[in-house]
């Protein structure tokens, strides 16, 4: 028994000697492998990294209003290839005109003198990297705006008040241009409730009554600049986006979108199409984002667009800046008629959103 025993152990030992032998070398094996994979990655990594720098020089200001937009990337509806493009440039002109060239192969589009779009195009702008502010009803202060670009922040004719949101920065636009061209007859806006609230009832001294919705004489008639300003302060006060749409009754089609045009949707509209995109996120309002030029290239008759906004809170109002940093602050439609303003969250916005004033 005692030799039997004895003769076990030997073999044992032997057998586990090779095993820890052919184990060391499989070991081996793998650490070499290992290296190898790993020495092939570094090198892929590092072409990566080098391979982008274009486009960290090229990132764009994050305007998406969340601050959560990454800005080396580029849209997903949009058409960045790969390409090498470079953004549309921008010089320090103080004009949408003059401070924003068209991307290669487009044109702006023609418009008529004394129209509205002529207005728009060659609206006042802040100095190039002017500071767009926000005004804080808690305190009544302005603060920095940090989620909104400085590309191109609009020139207001007063000092931003904590009425002026989204739907009244194109209310505002387009009742300074109606002033400045003296059709005092068609300044006129509804309230969400749907009152007509017209500029001509309100220079006679006519004031509004919100507990009835109605008109009251209450001050003497004054047709000045300075009560024009009170009037729309008014407006302000009382229209929303829904109010507007209703306003900007007349719906183009997406081939005909003119300057001056807003995409205009209601708080439930919107809410429907973020949960399809992004289940959870907050919306609490609905928006308004107005064109602001037009190119189209000649050769294919392919629109691109330029766009602004106000925002709630009160904000100034800016040139928003597209995600695909190629396209600089143009804009086009997708094979389904949408695009996308900022990538997080990533909301399409319809070409069927689309709003025109009739007098427009």
């Amino acid at each position: 028994m005692w030799f039997m025993s004895n003769s076990y152990i030997k073999t044992k030992k032997s057998g586990s000697k090779a095993v820890i032998i052919i184990l060391s070398s499989v070991l081996a094996v793998v650490l070499i492998v290992a290296i190898v994979l790993a020495v092939i990655l570094i090198n892929k990594s590092d072409d990566k990294d080098k391979g982008s720098d274009n486009s960290l020089s090229n990132s764009s200001i994050d305007s998406s209003g969340d601050g959560n937009v990454d800005p080396n990337s580029s849209s997903g509806d949009s058409s960045n290839d790969g390409s090498t493009q470079e953004s549309p440039a921008e010089t320090d002109e103080n004009t949408i005109a003059t401070r924003f060239s068209v991307p290669e192969g487009y044109i702006r589009v023609d418009v008529e003198a004394g129209s509205f779009a002529e207005y728009i195009r060659n609206y006042t702008l802040k100095p190039k990297g002017s500071i767009a502010y926000y005004y804080d009803d808690e305190t009544g202060s302005y603060f920095e705006n940090k989620e909104a670009s400085t590309v191109g922040v609009f020139e207001l004719p007063n000092q931003l008040n904590r009425w002026m949101q989204c739907a009244d920065s194109v209310i505002m636009l387009y009742a300074e241009y109606l002033y400045s061209q003296q059709k005092y007859s068609e300044i006129s806006f509804t309230f969400a409730n749907g009152f007509e609230c017209d500029w001509l009832t309100y220079s006679q001294g006519n004031r509004f009554n919100s507990s009835n919705s109605t008109w009251e004489l209450k001050a003497d008639p004054d047709d000045s600049y300075e009560s024009f300003q009170k009037y729309l302060d008014l407006v302000y006060q009382y229209a929303n986006t829904d109010s507007l749409a209703r306003d900007m009754s007349s719906s183009p089609a997406m081939q005909d979108i003119s300057i001056g045009d807003a995409f205009v949707v209601g708080v439930s509209q919107l809410q429907a199409v973020a949960a399809a995109v992004a289940p959870g996120i907050d919306i609490k309002y609905g928006h308004a984002i107005f064109v602001a030029d037009v190119a189209v290239n000649p050769t294919t008759g392919e629109c691109i667009f330029m766009l602004a906004e106000g925002n709630t809170p009160a904000t100034d109002i800016t040139i928003i800046e597209n995600p695909d940093t190629s396209m600089g602050v143009w804009f086009k439609f997708n094979e389904v008629g949408s695009f996308v303003k900022n990538e997080n969250p990533g909301i399409p916005w319809s070409a069927a959103w689309l709003k025109r004033f009739p007098g427009q």
